[in-house]
């Protein structure tokens, strides 16, 4: 199951004999072909997304191998007759990570690489797939006149090959395979970069391969601001070329991709061509409900989105889809009126979801939009123009349920559910769903208000930081904990979000706080003289804890500052600064220590932009525990302002030193930060 993956069979041993001497030194010859008795073997790296089409065949055309499209059955064809294999070409290694429980499914996996061999001994013809028996087929006077590789429109590759002038025996065939394997390796990275392709422009977020062939890549980008390395795309005014490189075991690529300004209007990947009336459809009635629905490949490549719709419900019914896009009940994404909710569900895992506490009312008009920003991976709902409310509980993004299924059930105003043993909970929409569009980038609040022709108002927003020291109030956020011995607390002037919040999760800012002294008290203090500090301690699942500020600060330079504490492992801990429609800067990865760290990130506002810092701690190994602790953020205007004098009892308290570091009384003359500006203080 997933908490232990190498718990599934990847042999079966039989204690028998096999009565057979395999001399080491079988020997190969030159002609890729088989002029009667003979064997042939070839290793293929297999391109996932497109598992189809002919393999190899001979010069002649009588003799082809190919990857039935709809079946993934191989097809040995010879003379015009097609024999098919009687084994899918996958293995079942998805139970490993996908499945949590007995459910029979048998989570089939499309091979990355594998290893062909095919035998005739002048009475018949054998393949195996690597080096176990797949078909046996009775035939005389077969032969291979040169063979000839194919793949080319799929991105399958013949990496590797062996020829002999004798039919293997099963036990020779393991040599070739073995052989064989050995020079599959040597060029495995070399195929996987090979198989990697990129546009050469785009105007939304990339999909970077995390892995190719069962090989880890590693993405960089020549500028980070424009694409990032994880293949974001920030909104820019004029096009930028961009060298994005992918590594694999020391071996590289590279591909130049211009990233196009943004034009809002060129990212409209479908809008509804008529209003769609439903008043008619009833809780039950799931044959005769009116529904739309959005063509296949909707969700294809998708990362950042933003849907648009105007709703207006006649009847609310239970849990109603306004949109839900995917490919089943467990695989989709969706927008529902009652609670409002836009969540995910992947895989047949746990739903996650974004939920307002607003209540929608029958007979009334109203303007919906929910988008999702992949870099920060935030839902955000808005009613009228509005923020209703944001949250980053959906982790998983939109293309990757099309990468497990095809989405051929993308429904306006249907459930995933329609057809399946939770309908009753899960029903259709009743009321007129219009103007329902689907944009591939995450529109501001402003765009958003201009496509649905609502009057923009600017939302009012700190103009600094508050509460960066952590030695003002806080809360304990509503559900956190699994009971009252420990909580998520919520400091003043901060915003609190967990994704995949595991229940054991915990929080404390001070001795007296639950189980503060059990983890925290005896770990050191920051160089400063504040009694609080943030500190979060995560043990089990994955789940990530960001605590967040949104600021409209002046236009200017700014450097942010503070402390850090990240201990443990199984995870990492670090500060995201986001501008509105703009770029993600994020920190750099700090070092796993017993001590106190200090980050800092430079950055800029333009004056109209909100900017938000979010500090981020993420859990990944179950059973790891990770301490991390913040103190002492200060932000920083690059601008000195210059004061003549200055007393204790002055106004200009709290003051930090250019460390961050809280200055109970300034003793040197010398540049402090008071208030996002620094301040020069000089002798008394």
């Amino acid at each position: 199951q997933k908490a232990y993956p190498k718990g599934y069979p990847t042999g079966i041993r039989v204690d028998c004999e096999w009565d057979e001497y395999v001399d080491p030194n079988l020997a190969e010859i030159d002609c890729v072909c088989m002029h009667g008795v003979g064997a042939l073997t070839l290793a293929f790296a297999m391109n996932a997304d497109k598992y189809e089409g002919k393999l190899w065949s001979s010069s002649d055309g009588k003799v082809t191998y190919s990857l039935n499209a709809q079946t993934h059955y191989p097809e040995l064809t010879i003379n015009g007759v097609t024999y098919q294999s009687q084994n899918r070409l996958y293995t079942s290694d998805d139970w490993a990570t996908m499945s949590s429980g007995t459910s029979g499914d048998n989570h089939p996996t499309k091979l990355t690489t594998w290893i062909f061999t095919i035998t005739n001994d002048g009475e018949k013809v054998t393949t195996y797939r690597n080096g176990f028996v797949d078909q046996v087929i009775p035939i005389k006077g077969f032969y291979i006149n040169d063979l000839v590789v194919h793949g080319e429109d799929y991105n399958h590759e013949c990496v590797a090959y062996n020829s002999y002038g004798i039919s293997l025996t099963p036990l020779q065939v393991q040599l070739s395979v073995t052989r064989i394997n050995e020079l599959l390796q040597e060029e495995l990275a070399r195929t996987a970069l090979y198989q990697l392709d990129l546009p050469a422009e785009t105007r939304t977020d990339l999909v970077l391969p995390a892995s190719r062939l069962g090989l880890d890549i590693t993405w960089s980008s020549s500028n980070e601001q424009v694409i990032s390395s994880l293949g974001v795309l920030f909104g820019i005014a004029e096009d930028t070329p961009v060298t994005l490189t992918a590594t694999i075991a020391g071996e590289s690529r590279s591909f130049d991709v211009t990233a196009l300004a943004r034009d809002i209007t060129k990212n409209l990947r479908y809008e509804q061509p008529e209003a769609l009336d439903q008043t008619q459809n009833t809780a039950t009635g799931f044959a005769t409900n009116k529904y739309g629905t959005a063509p296949q490949g909707l969700l294809k490549g998708l990362r950042s989105y933003t849907v648009l719709l105007t709703a207006n419900a006649t009847k609310m019914l239970k849990q109603p889809r306004l949109y839900d896009f995917g490919s089943g009940s467990g695989n989709s994404l969706f927008l529902r009126a009652d609670a409002l909710s836009a969540g995910i569900k992947y895989n047949g895992s746990t739903t996650t979801m974004v939920t307002s506490t607003t209540k929608l009312k029958t007979a009334t008009d109203y303007k919906l939009a929910v988008s999702y920003d992949a870099a920060s991976r935030k839902t955000t709902i808005y009613i009228n123009g509005v923020e209703d409310v944001s949250g980053t509980a959906n982790q998983t993004e939109a293309y990757q349920l099309e990468e497990i299924a095809a989405d051929t059930r993308n429904y306006i105003g249907r459930t995933q559910w329609w057809d399946g043993q939770y309908a009753a909970d899960n029903q259709d929409f009743c009321g007129t769903i219009s103007g329902l569009r689907l944009y591939d980038i995450c529109l501001t609040q402003k765009e958003i208000c201009e496509l649905q022709d609502i009057p923009f108002e600017q939302k009012e927003l700190p103009t600094e930081l508050v509460n960066g020291d952590f030695e003002g109030n806080y809360s304990v956020l509503t559900g956190s904990g699994v009971s009252s011995d420990r909580a998520i607390y919520v400091p003043e002037g901060w915003t609190v979000d967990r994704a995949n919040g595991d229940a054991n999760d915990l929080t404390a800012l001070k001795d007296g706080d639950k189980y503060f002294s059990n983890f925290f008290g005896s770990l050191a203090k920051p160089e400063s003289n504040g009694a609080q500090t943030y500190w979060i301690r995560q043990n089990w699942g994955t789940p990530t804890l960001t605590l967040s500020q949104e600021l409209r600060l002046p236009a200017g330079k700014y450097t942010l500052t503070c402390d850090i504490w990240k201990s443990g492992l199984g995870g990492d801990a670090y500060v995201n600064i986001q501008t509105e429609g703009g770029a993600t800067i994020k920190s750099q990865t700090m070092e796993n220590k017993t001590e106190w760290q200090q980050l800092s990130l430079d950055f800029e506002s333009d004056g109209e932009a909100s900017t938000t810092i979010q500090l981020v701690a993420t859990h990944t190994s179950a059973g790891s525990e990770k301490i991390i602790g913040w103190d002492n953020v200060v932000l920083t205007s690059n601008e000195t302002v210059g004061i003549k004098t200055i007393n204790k009892t002055s106004a200009h308290w709290p003051l930090y030193d250019l460390s961050g570091r809280r200055i109970t009384s300034p003793e040197t003359e010398g540049i402090y930060i008071h208030e996002n500006k620094k301040l020069y203080i000089p002798k008394r």
